[in-house]
């Protein structure tokens, strides 16, 4: 699952962190949160506390009206589409770098092969980092 944290500053930054951790769960997050949970965060199996409080929550959201499958297939739509915008909006800066590296190629050479690094930005923007084939061999070489 993936924990972006929230916007209430009412909360704990670390709340989506703590509350999802359990047993046989993998979490990813962005590195701002990382280093949040690893500065003031709580260690605990949080997905296993609280269990019966859920149940009974679940039981009344029914009873009022609230379709629990209904309501987790539109939050899955949506977060499904937003991971798409995001890809296609990453491969669209792609084709446009590439299309420019191509035009300032010197005439009669390659002007040195290009490697494109794709990353997400804190903020959850596509960033693409251009640099030289050798410039990443070396990197790799002095890791």
């Amino acid at each position: 699952m993936g924990v972006d944290g929230h916007e209430d500053p009412a909360y704990p930054d670390t709340m989506y962190v703590e509350e999802l951790i359990g047993p046989d769960t993998v979490s990813t997050m962005p590195e701002d949160l990382i280093r949040a949970f690893q500065d003031h965060g709580r260690p605990r199996p949080g997905l296993r506390s609280g269990l019966p409080e859920a149940r009974r929550l679940l039981d009344e959201l029914a009873f009022v009206g609230v379709d629990y499958d209904e309501l987790t297939d539109a939050l899955e739509r949506e977060g499904v589409r937003k991971f798409a915008d995001s890809f296609d909006s990453l491969m669209e800066s792609l084709r446009e770098n590439r299309g420019r590296s191509r035009r300032r190629r010197p005439a009669g050479g390659s002007g040195g092969r290009l490697t494109l690094l794709a990353c997400q930005s804190p903020s959850g923007a596509a960033m693409v980092r251009r640099c030289s084939r050798r410039r990443l061999m070396d990197s790799r070489r002095s890791t």
